[in-house]
């Protein structure tokens, strides 16, 4: 029975998928549960999602780019399980795969984000630059025996912050309570 479609746009990943849904076509169209089951017993000591019933459907569903070892395992199954192929047979289809994998990834990666997407990664990094900056001002407020160094590094953290969160978020507020037991004459690390 023919297995559901993601829909895509005409591109890399549409070939990958047709390729795939292809490939399953060629194999007789084996079932969903009798593909999973033949997997894990490939694989008796190793649980991956990707080879259970709903993890096989998602490779042929789902508009993503399914994860490279699991694509060449499933391109092993179907050539080998059902259509009788030889080794060399089966390197070549992975191959082929591989190469349309590695061209559906590149062609995503190319795509510009929305401006939506764009604003929130921005935001990321200015987020994860902060946190940087703070595990910074804590590692020299551990390590170093040099009083102003300590401040100095908790004030440009709280200056960073200040100007990314605002004076009033609560996070802020742990930040400063933070600096000022640094700053205090008789704190000790």
């Amino acid at each position: 029975m023919p297995l559901k479609k993601p829909e895509l746009p005409p591109g890399p990943m549409t070939d990958l998928n047709n390729a795939l849904h292809a490939l399953h076509r060629k194999a007789g169209e084996p079932s969903l549960p009798r593909m999973s089951a033949l997997w894990r017993e490939g694989y008796p000591d190793t649980y991956a999602t990707d080879r259970s019933k709903s993890g096989v459907a998602a490779m042929f569903s789902r508009p993503d780019l399914p994860n490279g070892e699991a694509l060449m395992d499933l391109v092993a199954l179907l050539m080998t399980n059902f259509m009788g192929a030889d080794e060399m047979a089966v390197k070549r289809q992975q191959e082929r795969f591989r190469g349309l994998r590695e061209n559906a990834a590149s062609h995503r990666d190319t795509h510009p984000a929305s401006d939506l997407v764009a604003v929130f990664q921005e935001m990321a990094a200015r987020y994860t630059k902060l946190a940087e900056t703070v595990q910074y001002a804590e590692l020299i407020a551990v390590s170093s025996h040099v009083p102003q160094r300590r401040r100095e590094a908790f004030e440009f953290a709280t200056k960073h912050a200040t100007s990314l969160l605002g004076a009033e978020d609560p996070v802020m507020q742990r930040l400063m309570e933070r600096a000022d037991q640094v700053s205090a004459q008789d704190w000790t690390p």
